[in-house]
């Protein structure tokens, strides 16, 4: 049995919006969000690195993103960005080009150390995925760098 109200009495009980209640837009803000945060959660598709000329040059570029000012506002994503693209050159075969390794130390070893000072940890995560693929990848060539990162790795 249903009783039905004329609908100036429903509109009066019917619940009044509250301030708690999230708008519209704040769930669409929150599911950008989570759309961002899966972007992160799969490793990345492997690129292809051919010469050592290509990976120097890719390197630099890396190098050059992940020195930007770790507290610049909106430039983590471009940090975050290079990480990937590092992971992924990694993925992708590079280290076995024959001098891979001694560029990777010197053109990638001292931007990591900065990513893992950060203080958002998606940026200090993928800085230790990329170091932990290095590392997987490169074997004892990678030997000279993790002795440099140890000692910031042990901090985070």
């Amino acid at each position: 049995m249903s009783i039905s109200l004329p609908p100036s009495v429903a509109s009066t009980l019917a619940p009044a919006p509250s301030s708690t209640t999230p708008s519209a837009s704040h769930r669409t803000e929150r599911r950008s969000l989570a759309a961002a945060e899966d972007e992160y959660a799969n490793p990345p598709s492997p690129i292809r690195i051919g010469s050592a000329e290509a990976a120097t040059r890719e390197l630099r570029e890396i190098a050059r993103e992940l020195r930007q000012p770790l507290r610049l506002d909106g430039v983590w994503q471009e940090r975050a960005g290079a990480m990937r693209r590092l992971h992924a050159i990694l993925l992708g075969g590079a280290c076995r080009l024959p001098s891979f390794a001694h560029l990777l130390h010197v053109h990638t070893c001292e931007p990591l150390s900065l990513q893992l000072r950060d203080l958002r940890s998606k940026c200090v995560k993928l800085a230790c995925e990329v170091i932990s693929e290095a590392s997987r990848a490169l074997g004892t060539s990678y030997r000279e760098s993790a002795v440099e990162l140890l000692p910031t790795l042990l901090r985070v």
